[in-house]
C-alpha cells in the first residue's frame, strides 16, 4: 500500500460515522454545481450530457418547458380509419 493510499485511508476512517453532515450549494456556473459539505468532502456535480448522468441544466429545463402538453399524443384522423387502402399488398 502506498503512503498516499494509507493517508487517504487514515483520513477517511477518522471521520465520525452516523453524524449529521450539513450540505449547501456552492458555485453554480451553468455547467457544474458545487455541493459543499460540513465535513469537507465537497463535490462538483456536472450537467448531464449525452451518455453521462448529471444535473439538468437551465437551457435543458427551458427546452423541456417549451414542449407542449400531449405533444406526442397523436390521434389518427377518423377519415383514415374508415377508408380501406392497399399498401404494399396489404389491406389497411
Amino acid at each position: 500500500m502506498s503512503k498516499a493510499i494509507f493517508d487517504e485511508h487514515t483520513v477517511n476512517n477518522s471521520k465520525d460515522t452516523n453524524t449529521a453532515t450539513d450540505l449547501s450549494f456552492g458555485t453554480n456556473n451553468g455547467t457544474t454545481l458545487e455541493l459543499n459539505s460540513s465535513d469537507g468532502a465537497d463535490v462538483t456535480l456536472p450537467a448531464a450530457a449525452t451518455g453521462v448522468a448529471g444535473l439538468l441544466s437551465g437551457s435543458d429545463k427551458d427546452k423541456l418547458d417549451g414542449v407542449a402538453t400531449s405533444a406526442n399524443n397523436y390521434s389518427l384522423p377518423t377519415s383514415v380509419l374508415h377508408d380501406t387502402e392497399t399498401i404494399d399488398g396489404g389491406t389497411f
